[in-house]
This record gives C-alpha cells, structure tokens and sequence, in this order.
C-alpha cells in the first residue's frame, strides 16, 4: 500500500501521506500515514503484516500498553461477576456487558482476537457457550491454562463455514484496527454468523482525540488504521449491511476510571518513539510533560471515590465522545 492511492474503508481517492516515515513499534521500522479526507480515517503504507509481533507483546508479562489485560486475566477467576468487573473497568466490555442481556442463554458466541481470555472465560460464567480464537500462541496457551479448554490460535479464515460453526453472536473488542483490510475481515465474519446473528465490534475513536492528530494510537503495524464514525458507516454500506453505532453523548459511569482526567491525558500527541527494539525487548519511552502531572494528580486525587463520580457526571454532560466506538452490524432482511 505504499502507492495507495484510494482509502482503504471507503476507496475515495480524497488522500494524503500525512507524515513520512513515522516511527514504527519495531526500532528501525517506518510507515507513512495516510489520511482520508472523506470518511476521516488514518491508515498506514503496507502490504502485510508481521504477525510475530503479538508473540513479544504477549509472550512477556506486564508489556507496557498491554498490562492491563494481563491483570485482568488474573484476578477474574477470584470473581462472582467478571464480566460486571470488566463493564466497570472499560467502556469495551461495559458494550459488551450491556448487550449480552439481549441474548438467550443458550445463544453461541465466537469471539475473535480473545487475547488472555478473560473476557471469553467472563461470557461462560454467565452461562453462554463461547469459543475465543486468537493469532498470538503464547496468549492461547494462557488462556487454555487459566480457563480451559475453549480456546485456538487460528485465524477467522481457518474456520470452516458449517452448521457447526455458525453463531449467534462474534465479539470482536479492539481488532479491526489491527487488520489490513477491515472489510475483509469483517465478510469472514459475516460468514460465520447464524440467522439472525450479530456482531459487536469495538475500536478506538479517533473523534475523541484532537482533530490534527497524527496516531494517537498503538505503534504501526501493531495498529495498521484509526477510524470515525463515518469509516465505520462507509465500510458497512460498501458490505451492504445494516448497522448501528453507539449514539452520543455516552453515559457510562464506571467504577475504577475518571474519565474526565482520562480525557485531559491521554488525548496529547505521543513522543515519537518505537516501542521495541529489533529483538523485542521494550525500550524505554519518553513521557509528554502534561500525561505526567495529570498521571500525578489522578494518583494524589482524582481517584476518591466521590470526586471521580463528579468528574464522570461532568465528562458525561459536557463531553459528546467516548474513547471507543461500538458497532452493531447484522444482514439485512
């Protein structure tokens, strides 16, 4: 894709390389930045993706960026109610939690890119029969450790398109920013699903970052796009199917998050750093001034309890964007 020369959500030709050569998350790697002028999205120059990376991001404890589901992954088993506990947490799994309602108890669940697989473990708590496939072996050898036996490292291709392989709903948190062609990707799943199915997918907003940000984002190729609403709506219309996205203002109070200190910090432009050298080991990263002192206050105030119940009503009042997008897409009638 380094002579692309149309967007690859809505194929528009209404492009631009937005920054030559940005650092990649590998040392001595670099991509171009492509931006979309018609539906918003940044995406990156390349033809493939070198899928070993997920083994040193998840084949290493407490990986920076990544750490969070590691501690997840552990502390859930101690848990009545993981899936409430992740809900809590995250916006991604509070999507999750709220939609799960609508499902019957015996509806079959096919997660893809399951990660530790905590959240696959966290569905069939509450009954659901789940299976969770994920590209990085050493995640599913974790997963298969901790949890049991319901997972594989394969790929949504590998999945034969038979009755026994046909659900009622494929949750799919924080992977279409991963892939090539999210199009593509998202056909395969359609051709999993069972009548009636549905798919949840969940990725980053960039409408919730600052409008001339660069990648606000994982590293590429970890990341290979960043998407808005209306990538989402163009890639749904081009597969013909209908959708729904999660309406704004968002009103998610949670138990463990100030979103409203979140929103101040994280929305800075990071170094332009990788993140690992050539064999893997991660280096150390240059922390923008403004994350630190908001990192420092959170840790000092903003996490009492009635202050970040406030800070969320105020996010919740003044603020429009969510950091994730949640989408619905199932055929049409």
């Amino acid at each position: 894709m380094s002579n692309q020369n149309s967007c690859i959500i809505c194929e528009k030709t209404e492009i631009e390389t937005l920054y030559s050569k940005y650092p990649g998350y590998v040392k001595g790697t670099f991509y171009d930045i492509i931006k979309c002028y018609n539906c918003g999205a940044h995406f990156i120059s390349t033809d493939s993706i070198d899928k070993s990376i997920y083994k040193v991001i998840y084949g290493r404890k407490n990986f920076s960026g990544y750490d969070r589901y590691y501690e997840y992954a552990k502390k859930l088993k101690s848990l009545e109610n993981p899936l409430k506990y992740l809900a809590m947490n995250e916006s991604i799994y509070y999507h999750v939690y709220n939609y799960i309602n609508t499902l019957d108890s015996n509806a079959k669940i096919l997660e893809v890119g399951c990660g530790y697989g905590y959240l696959t473990y966290s569905l069939q708590q509450l009954g659901y029969n789940v299976l969770g496939i994920d590209l990085a072996q050493p995640a599913i050898n974790f997963a298969k450790k901790n949890f049991g036996d319901f997972y594989s490292c394969l790929e949504v291709s590998s999945l034969k398109n038979t009755d026994d392989n046909k659900f009622d709903l494929i949750i799919s948190t924080e992977v279409i920013e991963h892939t090539l062609n999210p199009s593509e990707f998202v056909g395969k799943l359609f051709s999993l699903l069972g009548k009636n199915g549905k798919i949840l997918l969940t990725t980053p907003n960039k409408e919730y970052f600052k409008t001339n940000s660069i990648w606000v984002s994982t590293k590429p190729p970890v990341h290979t796009m960043w998407l808005t609403r209306k990538s989402i709506e163009e890639m749904a219309s081009k597969l013909d199917v209908a959708w729904n996205i999660q309406q704004n203002p968002f009103r998610y109070y949670p138990t463990y998050e100030n979103q409203l200190v979140r929103y101040f910090r994280i929305r800075e432009e990071p170094s332009f750093d990788h993140v690992v050298d050539e064999e893997g080991n991660q280096l150390a990263q240059k922390s923008v001034k403004s994350r630190r002192i908001f990192h420092y206050v959170k840790k000092q105030l903003f996490e009492n309890p009635i202050i970040r119940n406030i800070c969320n009503f105020v996010y919740n009042t003044f603020f429009p964007q969510d950091i994730t997008l949640r989408i619905i897409l199932w055929k049409k009638m």
